[in-house]
């Protein structure tokens, strides 16, 4: 076989549209270009654009992760709502989970940053692309908000229910919707382990809200079409970031007493999910890469997290890539329908609920079991009768016509 013939699966071009938002992964020059060819005609295999093609844009592998993730996150949550913040910090936080806190969370960001980026693409219209976007979150959000305010909240507030129908409380939790953030109810939960605390799955809303926002702006600036300066720019802030938090002395790990850090590190991987869109033509699916990319990543996590925000997060961007494009069995489950943001957003009221009317039935095992098969039932309603018939709006704002082939996000 010759040279050329190796090349063609990592060096394959797929000229951009010229009113596309974005380069689209090919054709770059300038050192940076010049490094990312180099690595793929050095590394050989498959280039993620292509296989991202084949999968008309998505993957098996994605829907594995976002399942199983999906499951770690409300066995976390079944510990939390059970034994309380302080167990899950210093048993799982900073003890052997460690790991999985690290990444559980920012996996996902890091699949959306690439996902949600090839949906921009496909959809070449920032004003439809925001659109979407929106009705992909505002459904789901709604759902959860009424049930909390109004069914967990009638039912299990130690409140009268005029006195809780007038509370500024009651009110200001519909601002969850869009992304501002209130926790607590009046009198609901408030003796439970974790108390007071709603629904602390929502915490990562307004990150969601941020990221597309960021990415809207970046498409708008320009930036995708010139993805060398993309990748330097980034690179830039995130190493700057990391310098920061190592000259400031910042603990080494979030669960020291640095939460804070929890958002720019989401957003860092978001980026990184970003990044490797707008270069997936040049970056080749490889174990070598996979491997040195895991081994970063835990590097990171137990020795050196101010780096997160920068190795950490391309670190986990490309693991999270290279198994979403592994030719997985499908999951027959979520061929009828994404289901996993729902259970997401869901299972943590419903376990505070089971611990609040069940305190004899605390515990993580129990709790788990519980909780999930109740959150999966509930986010199939809402996909059936709320979420998919209000993603069926996207025709008013889009011809399909104008869509590039690929499947929607």
């Amino acid at each position: 076989m010759t040279a050329d013939a190796t090349a063609t699966t990592v060096d394959r071009d797929q000229p951009p549209d010229s009113d596309s938002v974005i380069d689209g992964g090919s054709g770059a020059t300038g050192p940076v270009g010049a490094m990312m060819r180099h690595m793929a005609r050095y590394l050989g295999g498959k280039s993620l654009g292509v296989s991202l093609d084949e999968n008309r844009g998505i993957g098996a592998g994605f829907d594995w992760i976002r399942i199983i993730m999906t499951v770690m996150v409300v066995a976390w949550h079944a510990a939390a709502t059970s034994y309380g913040y302080s167990f899950v910090v210093g048993t799982m936080i900073n003890g052997r989970f460690r790991l999985l806190e690290a990444c559980l969370v920012p996996i996902f960001f890091a699949m959306g940053g690439l996902l949600v980026t090839g949906s921009l693409v496909r959809v070449n219209n920032l004003p439809a692309f925001v659109m979407f976007r929106l009705l992909r979150v505002i459904p789901a959000m709604a759902v959860e908000t009424l049930i909390c305010a109004v069914f967990f909240g009638l039912t299990l507030s130690t409140q009268p229910v005029s006195e809780y129908l007038q509370s500024r409380g009651f009110f200001v939790y519909f601002g969850n919707i869009f992304g501002f953030i209130h926790y607590d109810l009046p009198g609901v939960f408030k003796t439970n382990p974790l108390p007071g605390v709603v629904n602390g799955s929502i915490w990562t809303i307004p990150i969601d809200y941020a990221s597309y926002g960021f990415l809207t702006l970046i498409a708008a600036c320009g930036m995708l079409r010139r993805p060398a300066l993309f990748t330097v720019a980034c690179a830039v802030i995130s190493i700057g970031f990391s310098l920061y938090c190592m000259l400031t002395h910042l603990p080494s790990y979030p669960g020291q007493g640095t939460e804070s850090l929890a958002m720019p590190y989401i957003v860092s991987c978001f980026f990184g999910g970003i990044i490797l869109y707008v270069w997936r033509y040049k970056i080749p699916m490889n174990i070598i890469l996979f491997v040195i990319s895991v081994s970063a990543f835990t590097s990171v996590v137990y020795f050196a997290y101010a780096w997160s925000f920068s190795v950490g997060a391309i670190s986990i961007s490309y693991v999270a890539s290279y198994i979403g494009v592994k030719k997985l069995p499908k999951i027959p489950l979520l061929s009828r329908g994404d289901y996993t943001y729902g259970v997401y957003v869901y299972h943590f009221p419903i376990q505070q609920a089971i611990v609040a009317s069940f305190p004899k039935l605390i515990g993580f095992v129990p709790i788990f079991l519980i909780s999930y098969p109740l959150a999966l039932v509930l986010a199939v309603f809402s996909w059936h009768v709320v979420e998919k018939p209000i993603l069926g709006l996207r025709r008013l704002f889009v011809s399909r016509s104008h869509l590039l082939p690929g499947r929607a996000v």
